[in-house]
């Protein structure tokens, strides 16, 4: 076998161990640990069966910190497809880079230790067992963290997914008509599919998106919103339909410890804006939105969502804030 194809058996691999636990939600991940202790025959056959070349593999620094990145890269979109409020800082990357390298260095000296496939097992198994535990207490730490009460309930461990509304959606609830947008246009939180930018782009609109799970394409940029570098162009529409704000409403009501990570996160945003270019965003901030009135650069607009959810009343508008001088 070669060592390119090594790889990419290595790579389906991991993709195959999360695809395999795709029924089972954070909360399992939490209080049902033992479901990730197990280790599939035909994964094992296949390991054991090219271990020569896989405790080779594993010996190369190069291939075992892409097997970390595809490792974290895959543990963040499992996590974020269940639940959209968990984002993991920096820290928390480093914490998953630490892991997954011992991880990876654990299974490597498994494979030396090993000598018939059911050696080998037994080995994984230990190792799996120790990984998932401080997996654990990674992903425990940070829902404990960023979000008051008990572990147990703990709204982090419920699934929320994101979803991906059709763009003519997405520009009725914001209140846009294609002849509103100025170009470029961003869109903040595009998602997985990047739907309103591929739309925008076949209406001949220069568009773009920016997201933690953004697909691989010239158009888009796969970046956390908190990273991104905003004035990296001089956008005339920034665009963020239930990503921006509705996490920052969240924030507001139950992660206090994260509002000023989200009041930061905006200005950055609106400093980036040239005079005559906005940000338009759905649900509205009216928390945030009555002190950026206050500065004079910006001018606030509103438009009401008929929602007909009393308690949801305050924030069901959208709005656009544009830069005047």
């Amino acid at each position: 076998m070669s060592s390119i194809s090594l790889h990419d058996q290595l790579f389906a691999s991991i993709t195959q161990r999360f695809e395999s636990n795709a029924d089972l939600e954070l909360g399992d991940y939490i209080f049902s640990n033992s479901l990730f202790h197990t280790i599939a025959k035909e994964q094992v056959e296949f390991i054991f069966a090219h271990r020569l070349e896989i405790i080779e593999h594993l010996g190369l620094a190069e291939a075992v910190n892409e097997l970390v990145e595809h490792c974290i890269e895959s543990t963040k979109r499992y996590t974020y497809e269940r639940n959209q409020f968990v984002n993991f800082t920096t820290e928390y990357d480093e914490l998953l880079n630490a892991e997954f390298t011992d991880f990876i260095h654990q299974i490597r000296a498994a494979l030396q230790k090993s000598r018939s496939e059911a050696e080998l097992a037994t080995e994984m198994i230990a190792v799996l067992k120790v990984h998932h535990e401080r997996l654990r207490l990674i992903m425990a730490s940070y829902c404990v963290t960023y979000q008051d009460g008990s572990l147990k309930e703990n709204p982090l461990l419920r699934t929320v997914p994101c979803e991906e509304y059709s763009a003519e959606f997405q520009l009725s609830v914001m209140g846009f008509g294609l002849h509103d947008l100025i170009e470029p246009v961003l869109d903040v939180g595009c998602g997985t599919k990047g739907t309103l930018v591929d739309y925008l782009r076949r209406q001949s609109i220069a568009a773009f998106g920016v997201d933690r799970l953004a697909p691989e394409s010239a158009f888009f940029f796969r970046n956390d919103w908190f990273d991104f570098d905003y004035s990296c162009q001089q956008w005339g529409s920034i665009l963020a339909h239930q990503s921006l704000s509705t996490h920052f409403v969240y924030s507001y009501l139950h992660q206090p410890v994260s509002i000023e990570k989200f009041t930061r996160l905006m200005m950055n945003i609106l400093a980036s804006l040239e005079v005559g270019s906005f940000l338009g965003y759905a649900p509205g901030l009216p928390f945030f939105e009555t002190e950026v009135e206050k500065m004079g650069k910006f001018k606030v607009t509103r438009r009401k969502i008929s929602m007909h959810l009393p308690e949801v009343e305050q924030i069901a508008y959208s709005a656009k804030i544009y830069r005047v001088k």
